[in-house]
């Protein structure tokens, strides 16, 4: 969040929400590869990449509002903040879809079982 900070007060908001998406689809985007092979990497790519590109893109986004709307902050971040927490329940399935397709199941030590009919 500290980078997303900087990041609008230096190159502006639009910079940084861009580096915030450029962060997410690769991480999104990398995880599709990485989860067949280790999930370590998986770990790297969906988590580390995913979450830092969503901490720039969330702060980006609340300190716009409250600049746009110095009035009603209250009402605008909240509508910021409860829209960053349903697209946690649009975009998991989706997301699903394109790293594990056929829906792989992980076992208890978090190993994936693949079955062949």
């Amino acid at each position: 969040m500290i980078i997303g900070g900087f990041l609008s007060t230096k190159f502006g908001p639009r910079f940084g929400a861009f580096i915030g998406c450029a962060f997410m689809s690769g991480g999104v985007f990398l995880s599709a590869f990485t989860i067949k092979s280790s999930l370590l990497l998986f770990m790297l790519t969906y988590g580390i990449m995913f979450g830092a590109g969503q901490g720039i893109a969330y702060v980006i986004a609340v300190s716009t509002v409250i600049n746009w709307a110095p009035k009603n902050v209250g009402l605008f971040s909240g509508l910021v903040a409860g829209a960053f927490g349903i697209s946690a329940a649009i975009f998991t399935p989706l997301q699903t879809a394109f790293i594990n397709p056929e829906n792989f199941v992980a076992n208890s030590e978090g190993q994936v079982l693949r079955t062949q009919f």
